[in-house]
């Protein structure tokens, strides 16, 4: 699957984020990483085209309010109990308030996924950057691409998937022949 660094950043087209990530994330889950999602509230409504609503497609999640309520949240060490990788929706927050909230939550040293419209990083950090996108195939097909910006390289998710799971076969038959 892919491989997490401290901070993994995430964009793309809005709906192709969302299951993107998503797909990513329950890989991981399933592969017995713990996830967290910290999201603001859930929207009222079906039409507020800013909202990525990761709320929809991951279960675990710490809802924040506000970035007080955030700053309580992320300090409360039971919140993040066997959590191996938190993922954070920062889409409807401005791109020069993000790393206020990174530099809070950094402290729990703990890989990163940061889902936004726009972010900056400093060159020298431990990143990734993904741009997520969705090719229709046929009329009910569709593929999920993520391309990783900095080595540019593309890869679907199911390959990605497919490679882990070989990787881990591999990995297996190895250990069982020493």
């Amino acid at each position: 699957m892919v491989s997490l660094k401290k901070y993994n950043y995430f964009t793309g087209e809005i709906s192709c984020v969302a299951r993107g990530v998503s797909d990513i994330v329950n890989f991981f889950d399933l592969a017995g990483s713990n996830y967290i999602l910290i999201t603001p509230p859930k929207p009222q409504s079906s039409n507020k085209i800013h909202d990525l609503c990761l709320f929809h497609y991951l279960n675990n999640k710490l809802i924040i309010s506000s970035f007080d309520d955030f700053v309580d949240k992320i300090t409360n060490s039971s919140n993040f109990f066997r959590v191996d990788i938190i993922v954070i929706d920062m889409w409807s927050i401005n791109k020069s308030l993000i790393w206020k909230y990174l530099e809070k939550i950094e402290k729990l040293n703990l890989p990163i996924i940061i889902v936004a419209k726009e972010f900056h990083y400093k060159s020298n950090d431990d990143v990734n950057e993904f741009h997520i996108r969705t090719e229709y195939k046929e009329m009910y097909k569709s593929e999920v691409w993520i391309n990783d910006k900095i080595n540019n390289t593309s890869s679907t998710t199911e390959s990605l998937k497919l490679a882990y799971i070989r990787d881990k076969k591999l990995e297996y038959l190895f250990e069982k022949k020493k």
